[in-house]
């Protein structure tokens, strides 16, 4: 999965041969070689700048040298200095993938330059610059143009090509990102023909909480409605049956058997969800060739077990996806995070503390400050719970500034200290910033819409919406309370 750059700048390493005492012909055979492209910073960009200063007439060495930079910068997490050599290639006439140009200027946080490239993305005829605009850089892109305040101007900008007949020529995995991010301005626009067919590529049950309660959605809930239907069932079995037919038609895809699990999941079949996972992964070697979408399977397979009342066989999962642990698998932070908010989430709190600190340290790396601060709330509550607040308080400057974007998990980690009053500021705030409220309101709904993860018995910033009347109105400007007959059955069974 494509994440946002998180990591520091690394330096530029030494040339990893004398290149400078090299033949012509010799360097010639090094450029020709797979590992030349395979170690821009070592190889490809000391061999080119050689060649280069032997025969300066060449432009197409200039050209390619200019790509070999870019590729060492971003190899580097060097973003700033990747997308000024992309600039000056450009600038010089030459050829700019449009797709990495776009990957490029998202890293640089740059929101002008992100608009102008993802526009130049989706108006291109390209079928190679169609193909390269997959899920992750789409959601990479969109996050960073919401960071950014450019939130409408990206709405609109994608429901004009979504009126222009661009949601039919782009991967199927991209169009429900597309279709929920254009809504907002086809609601607005009141165009309820294309918002007909915009929620009609939106599968994943659990999308539709927010879609349900954002009053910005008011006269496209009936169409919203009767797209999910009552207690979720008609949406949970859609997304299960086109689920389970994409697994049958590629049996192989252990994406196609995360898809599935998930859908089982959110339609309440557990038992379902624990013989398909086992049958997928039984296998002898599992914890040496565990993949990302395999580790999913097992996670969803430990909280079935959950669901079903079967704890300590789900805490064996965990342990298994631990094992199977790998230090160049950056994705492995997902499961050590979910493993400690759950043990943490059922009141274990030495076991979840042990985790939590151990996730840390795996996230210290490889984490994102999402990430990061999920972890951060259950070190604080785990603490705070086992009488050890002053070190449980000692944390809480860190999570404000990794949750400067997470309003919710900010206030839960308040609330598990008590300090309620700032908890109430902190969601007052974030209610008034038009990005942070996305995400918070579906997160102070009822614990029912929260599909996914298993049930946790820590105080949930929803609960201050009974308690706190200036929180509730605040709310209601901007959310509905979902109608109890759209609450999820399946969520309700766990």
């Amino acid at each position: 999965m494509l994440a946002a750059p998180v990591m520091a700048e690394e330096p530029m390493p030494p040339p990893a041969e004398n290149y400078k005492a090299m033949s012509g012909e010799k360097l010639g055979a090094q450029l020709r070689s797979a590992d030349t492209w395979a170690e821009p910073c070592a190889r490809a960009v000391p061999i080119l700048a050689e060649l280069q200063a032997r025969q300066p007439e060449l432009m197409q060495l200039n050209e390619s040298l200019a790509h070999a930079r870019i590729n060492c910068a971003g190899k580097r997490k060097a973003y700033a200095e990747a997308y000024g050599e992309l600039q000056r290639l450009e600038a010089a006439g030459g050829e700019v993938f449009p797709p990495q140009a776009l990957y490029l200027a998202v890293a640089t946080d740059d929101g002008a330059e992100t608009n102008a490239r993802f526009r130049a993305v989706l108006q291109s005829g390209d079928p190679k610059v169609r193909d390269a605009l997959g899920p992750d850089l789409v959601g990479f892109a969109i996050r960073a143009a919401r960071q950014n305040g450019s939130g409408r101007e990206l709405e609109e900008m994608l429901a004009s090509e979504m009126r222009a007949g661009l949601l039919y020529t782009v991967d199927p995995d991209v169009r429900p990102i597309f279709a929920i991010n254009a809504l907002g301005a086809v609601a607005r626009d009141g165009d309820i023909e294309l918002a007909r067919r915009l929620i009609h590529e939106i599968h994943q049950p659990p999308t539709y909480a927010r879609l349900l309660a954002d009053r910005q959605f008011t006269q496209l809930w009936p169409l919203l409605e009767e797209r999910v239907g009552p207690g979720f069932q008609r949406i949970t079995r859609h997304y299960k049956e086109r689920s389970l037919g994409e697994l049958e038609a590629e049996s192989d895809d252990t994406e196609a058997l995360s898809q599935a699990l998930h859908a089982l999941y959110y339609a309440g079949e557990f038992a379902q969800v624990i013989e398909m996972a086992d049958a997928a992964t039984g296998r002898p070697d599992l914890a040496d060739t565990l993949d990302e979408d395999e580790g999913w399977a097992l996670n969803l397979k430990a909280y079935a077990l959950d669901a079903l009342g079967r704890q300590t066989q789900a805490d064996a999962v965990f342990d298994l996806i631990g094992d199977a642990d790998g230090e160049d698998d950056y994705w492995r932070v997902n499961f050590a995070i979910n493993r400690a908010s759950r043990l943490v989430g059922q009141g274990r709190w030495e076991e979840g503390l042990v985790a939590a600190e151990q996730a840390a340290e795996v996230a210290r790396e490889h984490g994102s400050p999402y990430a990061r601060a999920l972890i951060l709330r259950d070190r604080i509550c785990a603490l705070n719970s086992l009488d050890r607040t002053e070190e449980a308080l000692l944390l809480v400057d860190d999570l404000r500034l990794e949750a400067e974007q997470h309003a919710g998990l900010l206030a839960e980690g308040l609330l598990c200290l008590d300090q309620e009053k700032e908890a109430v500021d902190v969601l007052l705030a974030a209610l008034g910033d038009e990005q942070l409220r996305r995400s918070l309101i579906d997160e102070l709904q009822d614990d029912a819409f929260d599909m996914f993860y298993t049930r946790s018995i820590l105080p949930k910033p929803r609960d201050l919406l009974e308690r706190d009347k200036s929180l509730r109105q605040a709310y209601l400007q901007y959310a509905r309370m979902i109608p109890t007959d759209f609450y999820p059955a399946a969520s309700l069974m766990r």
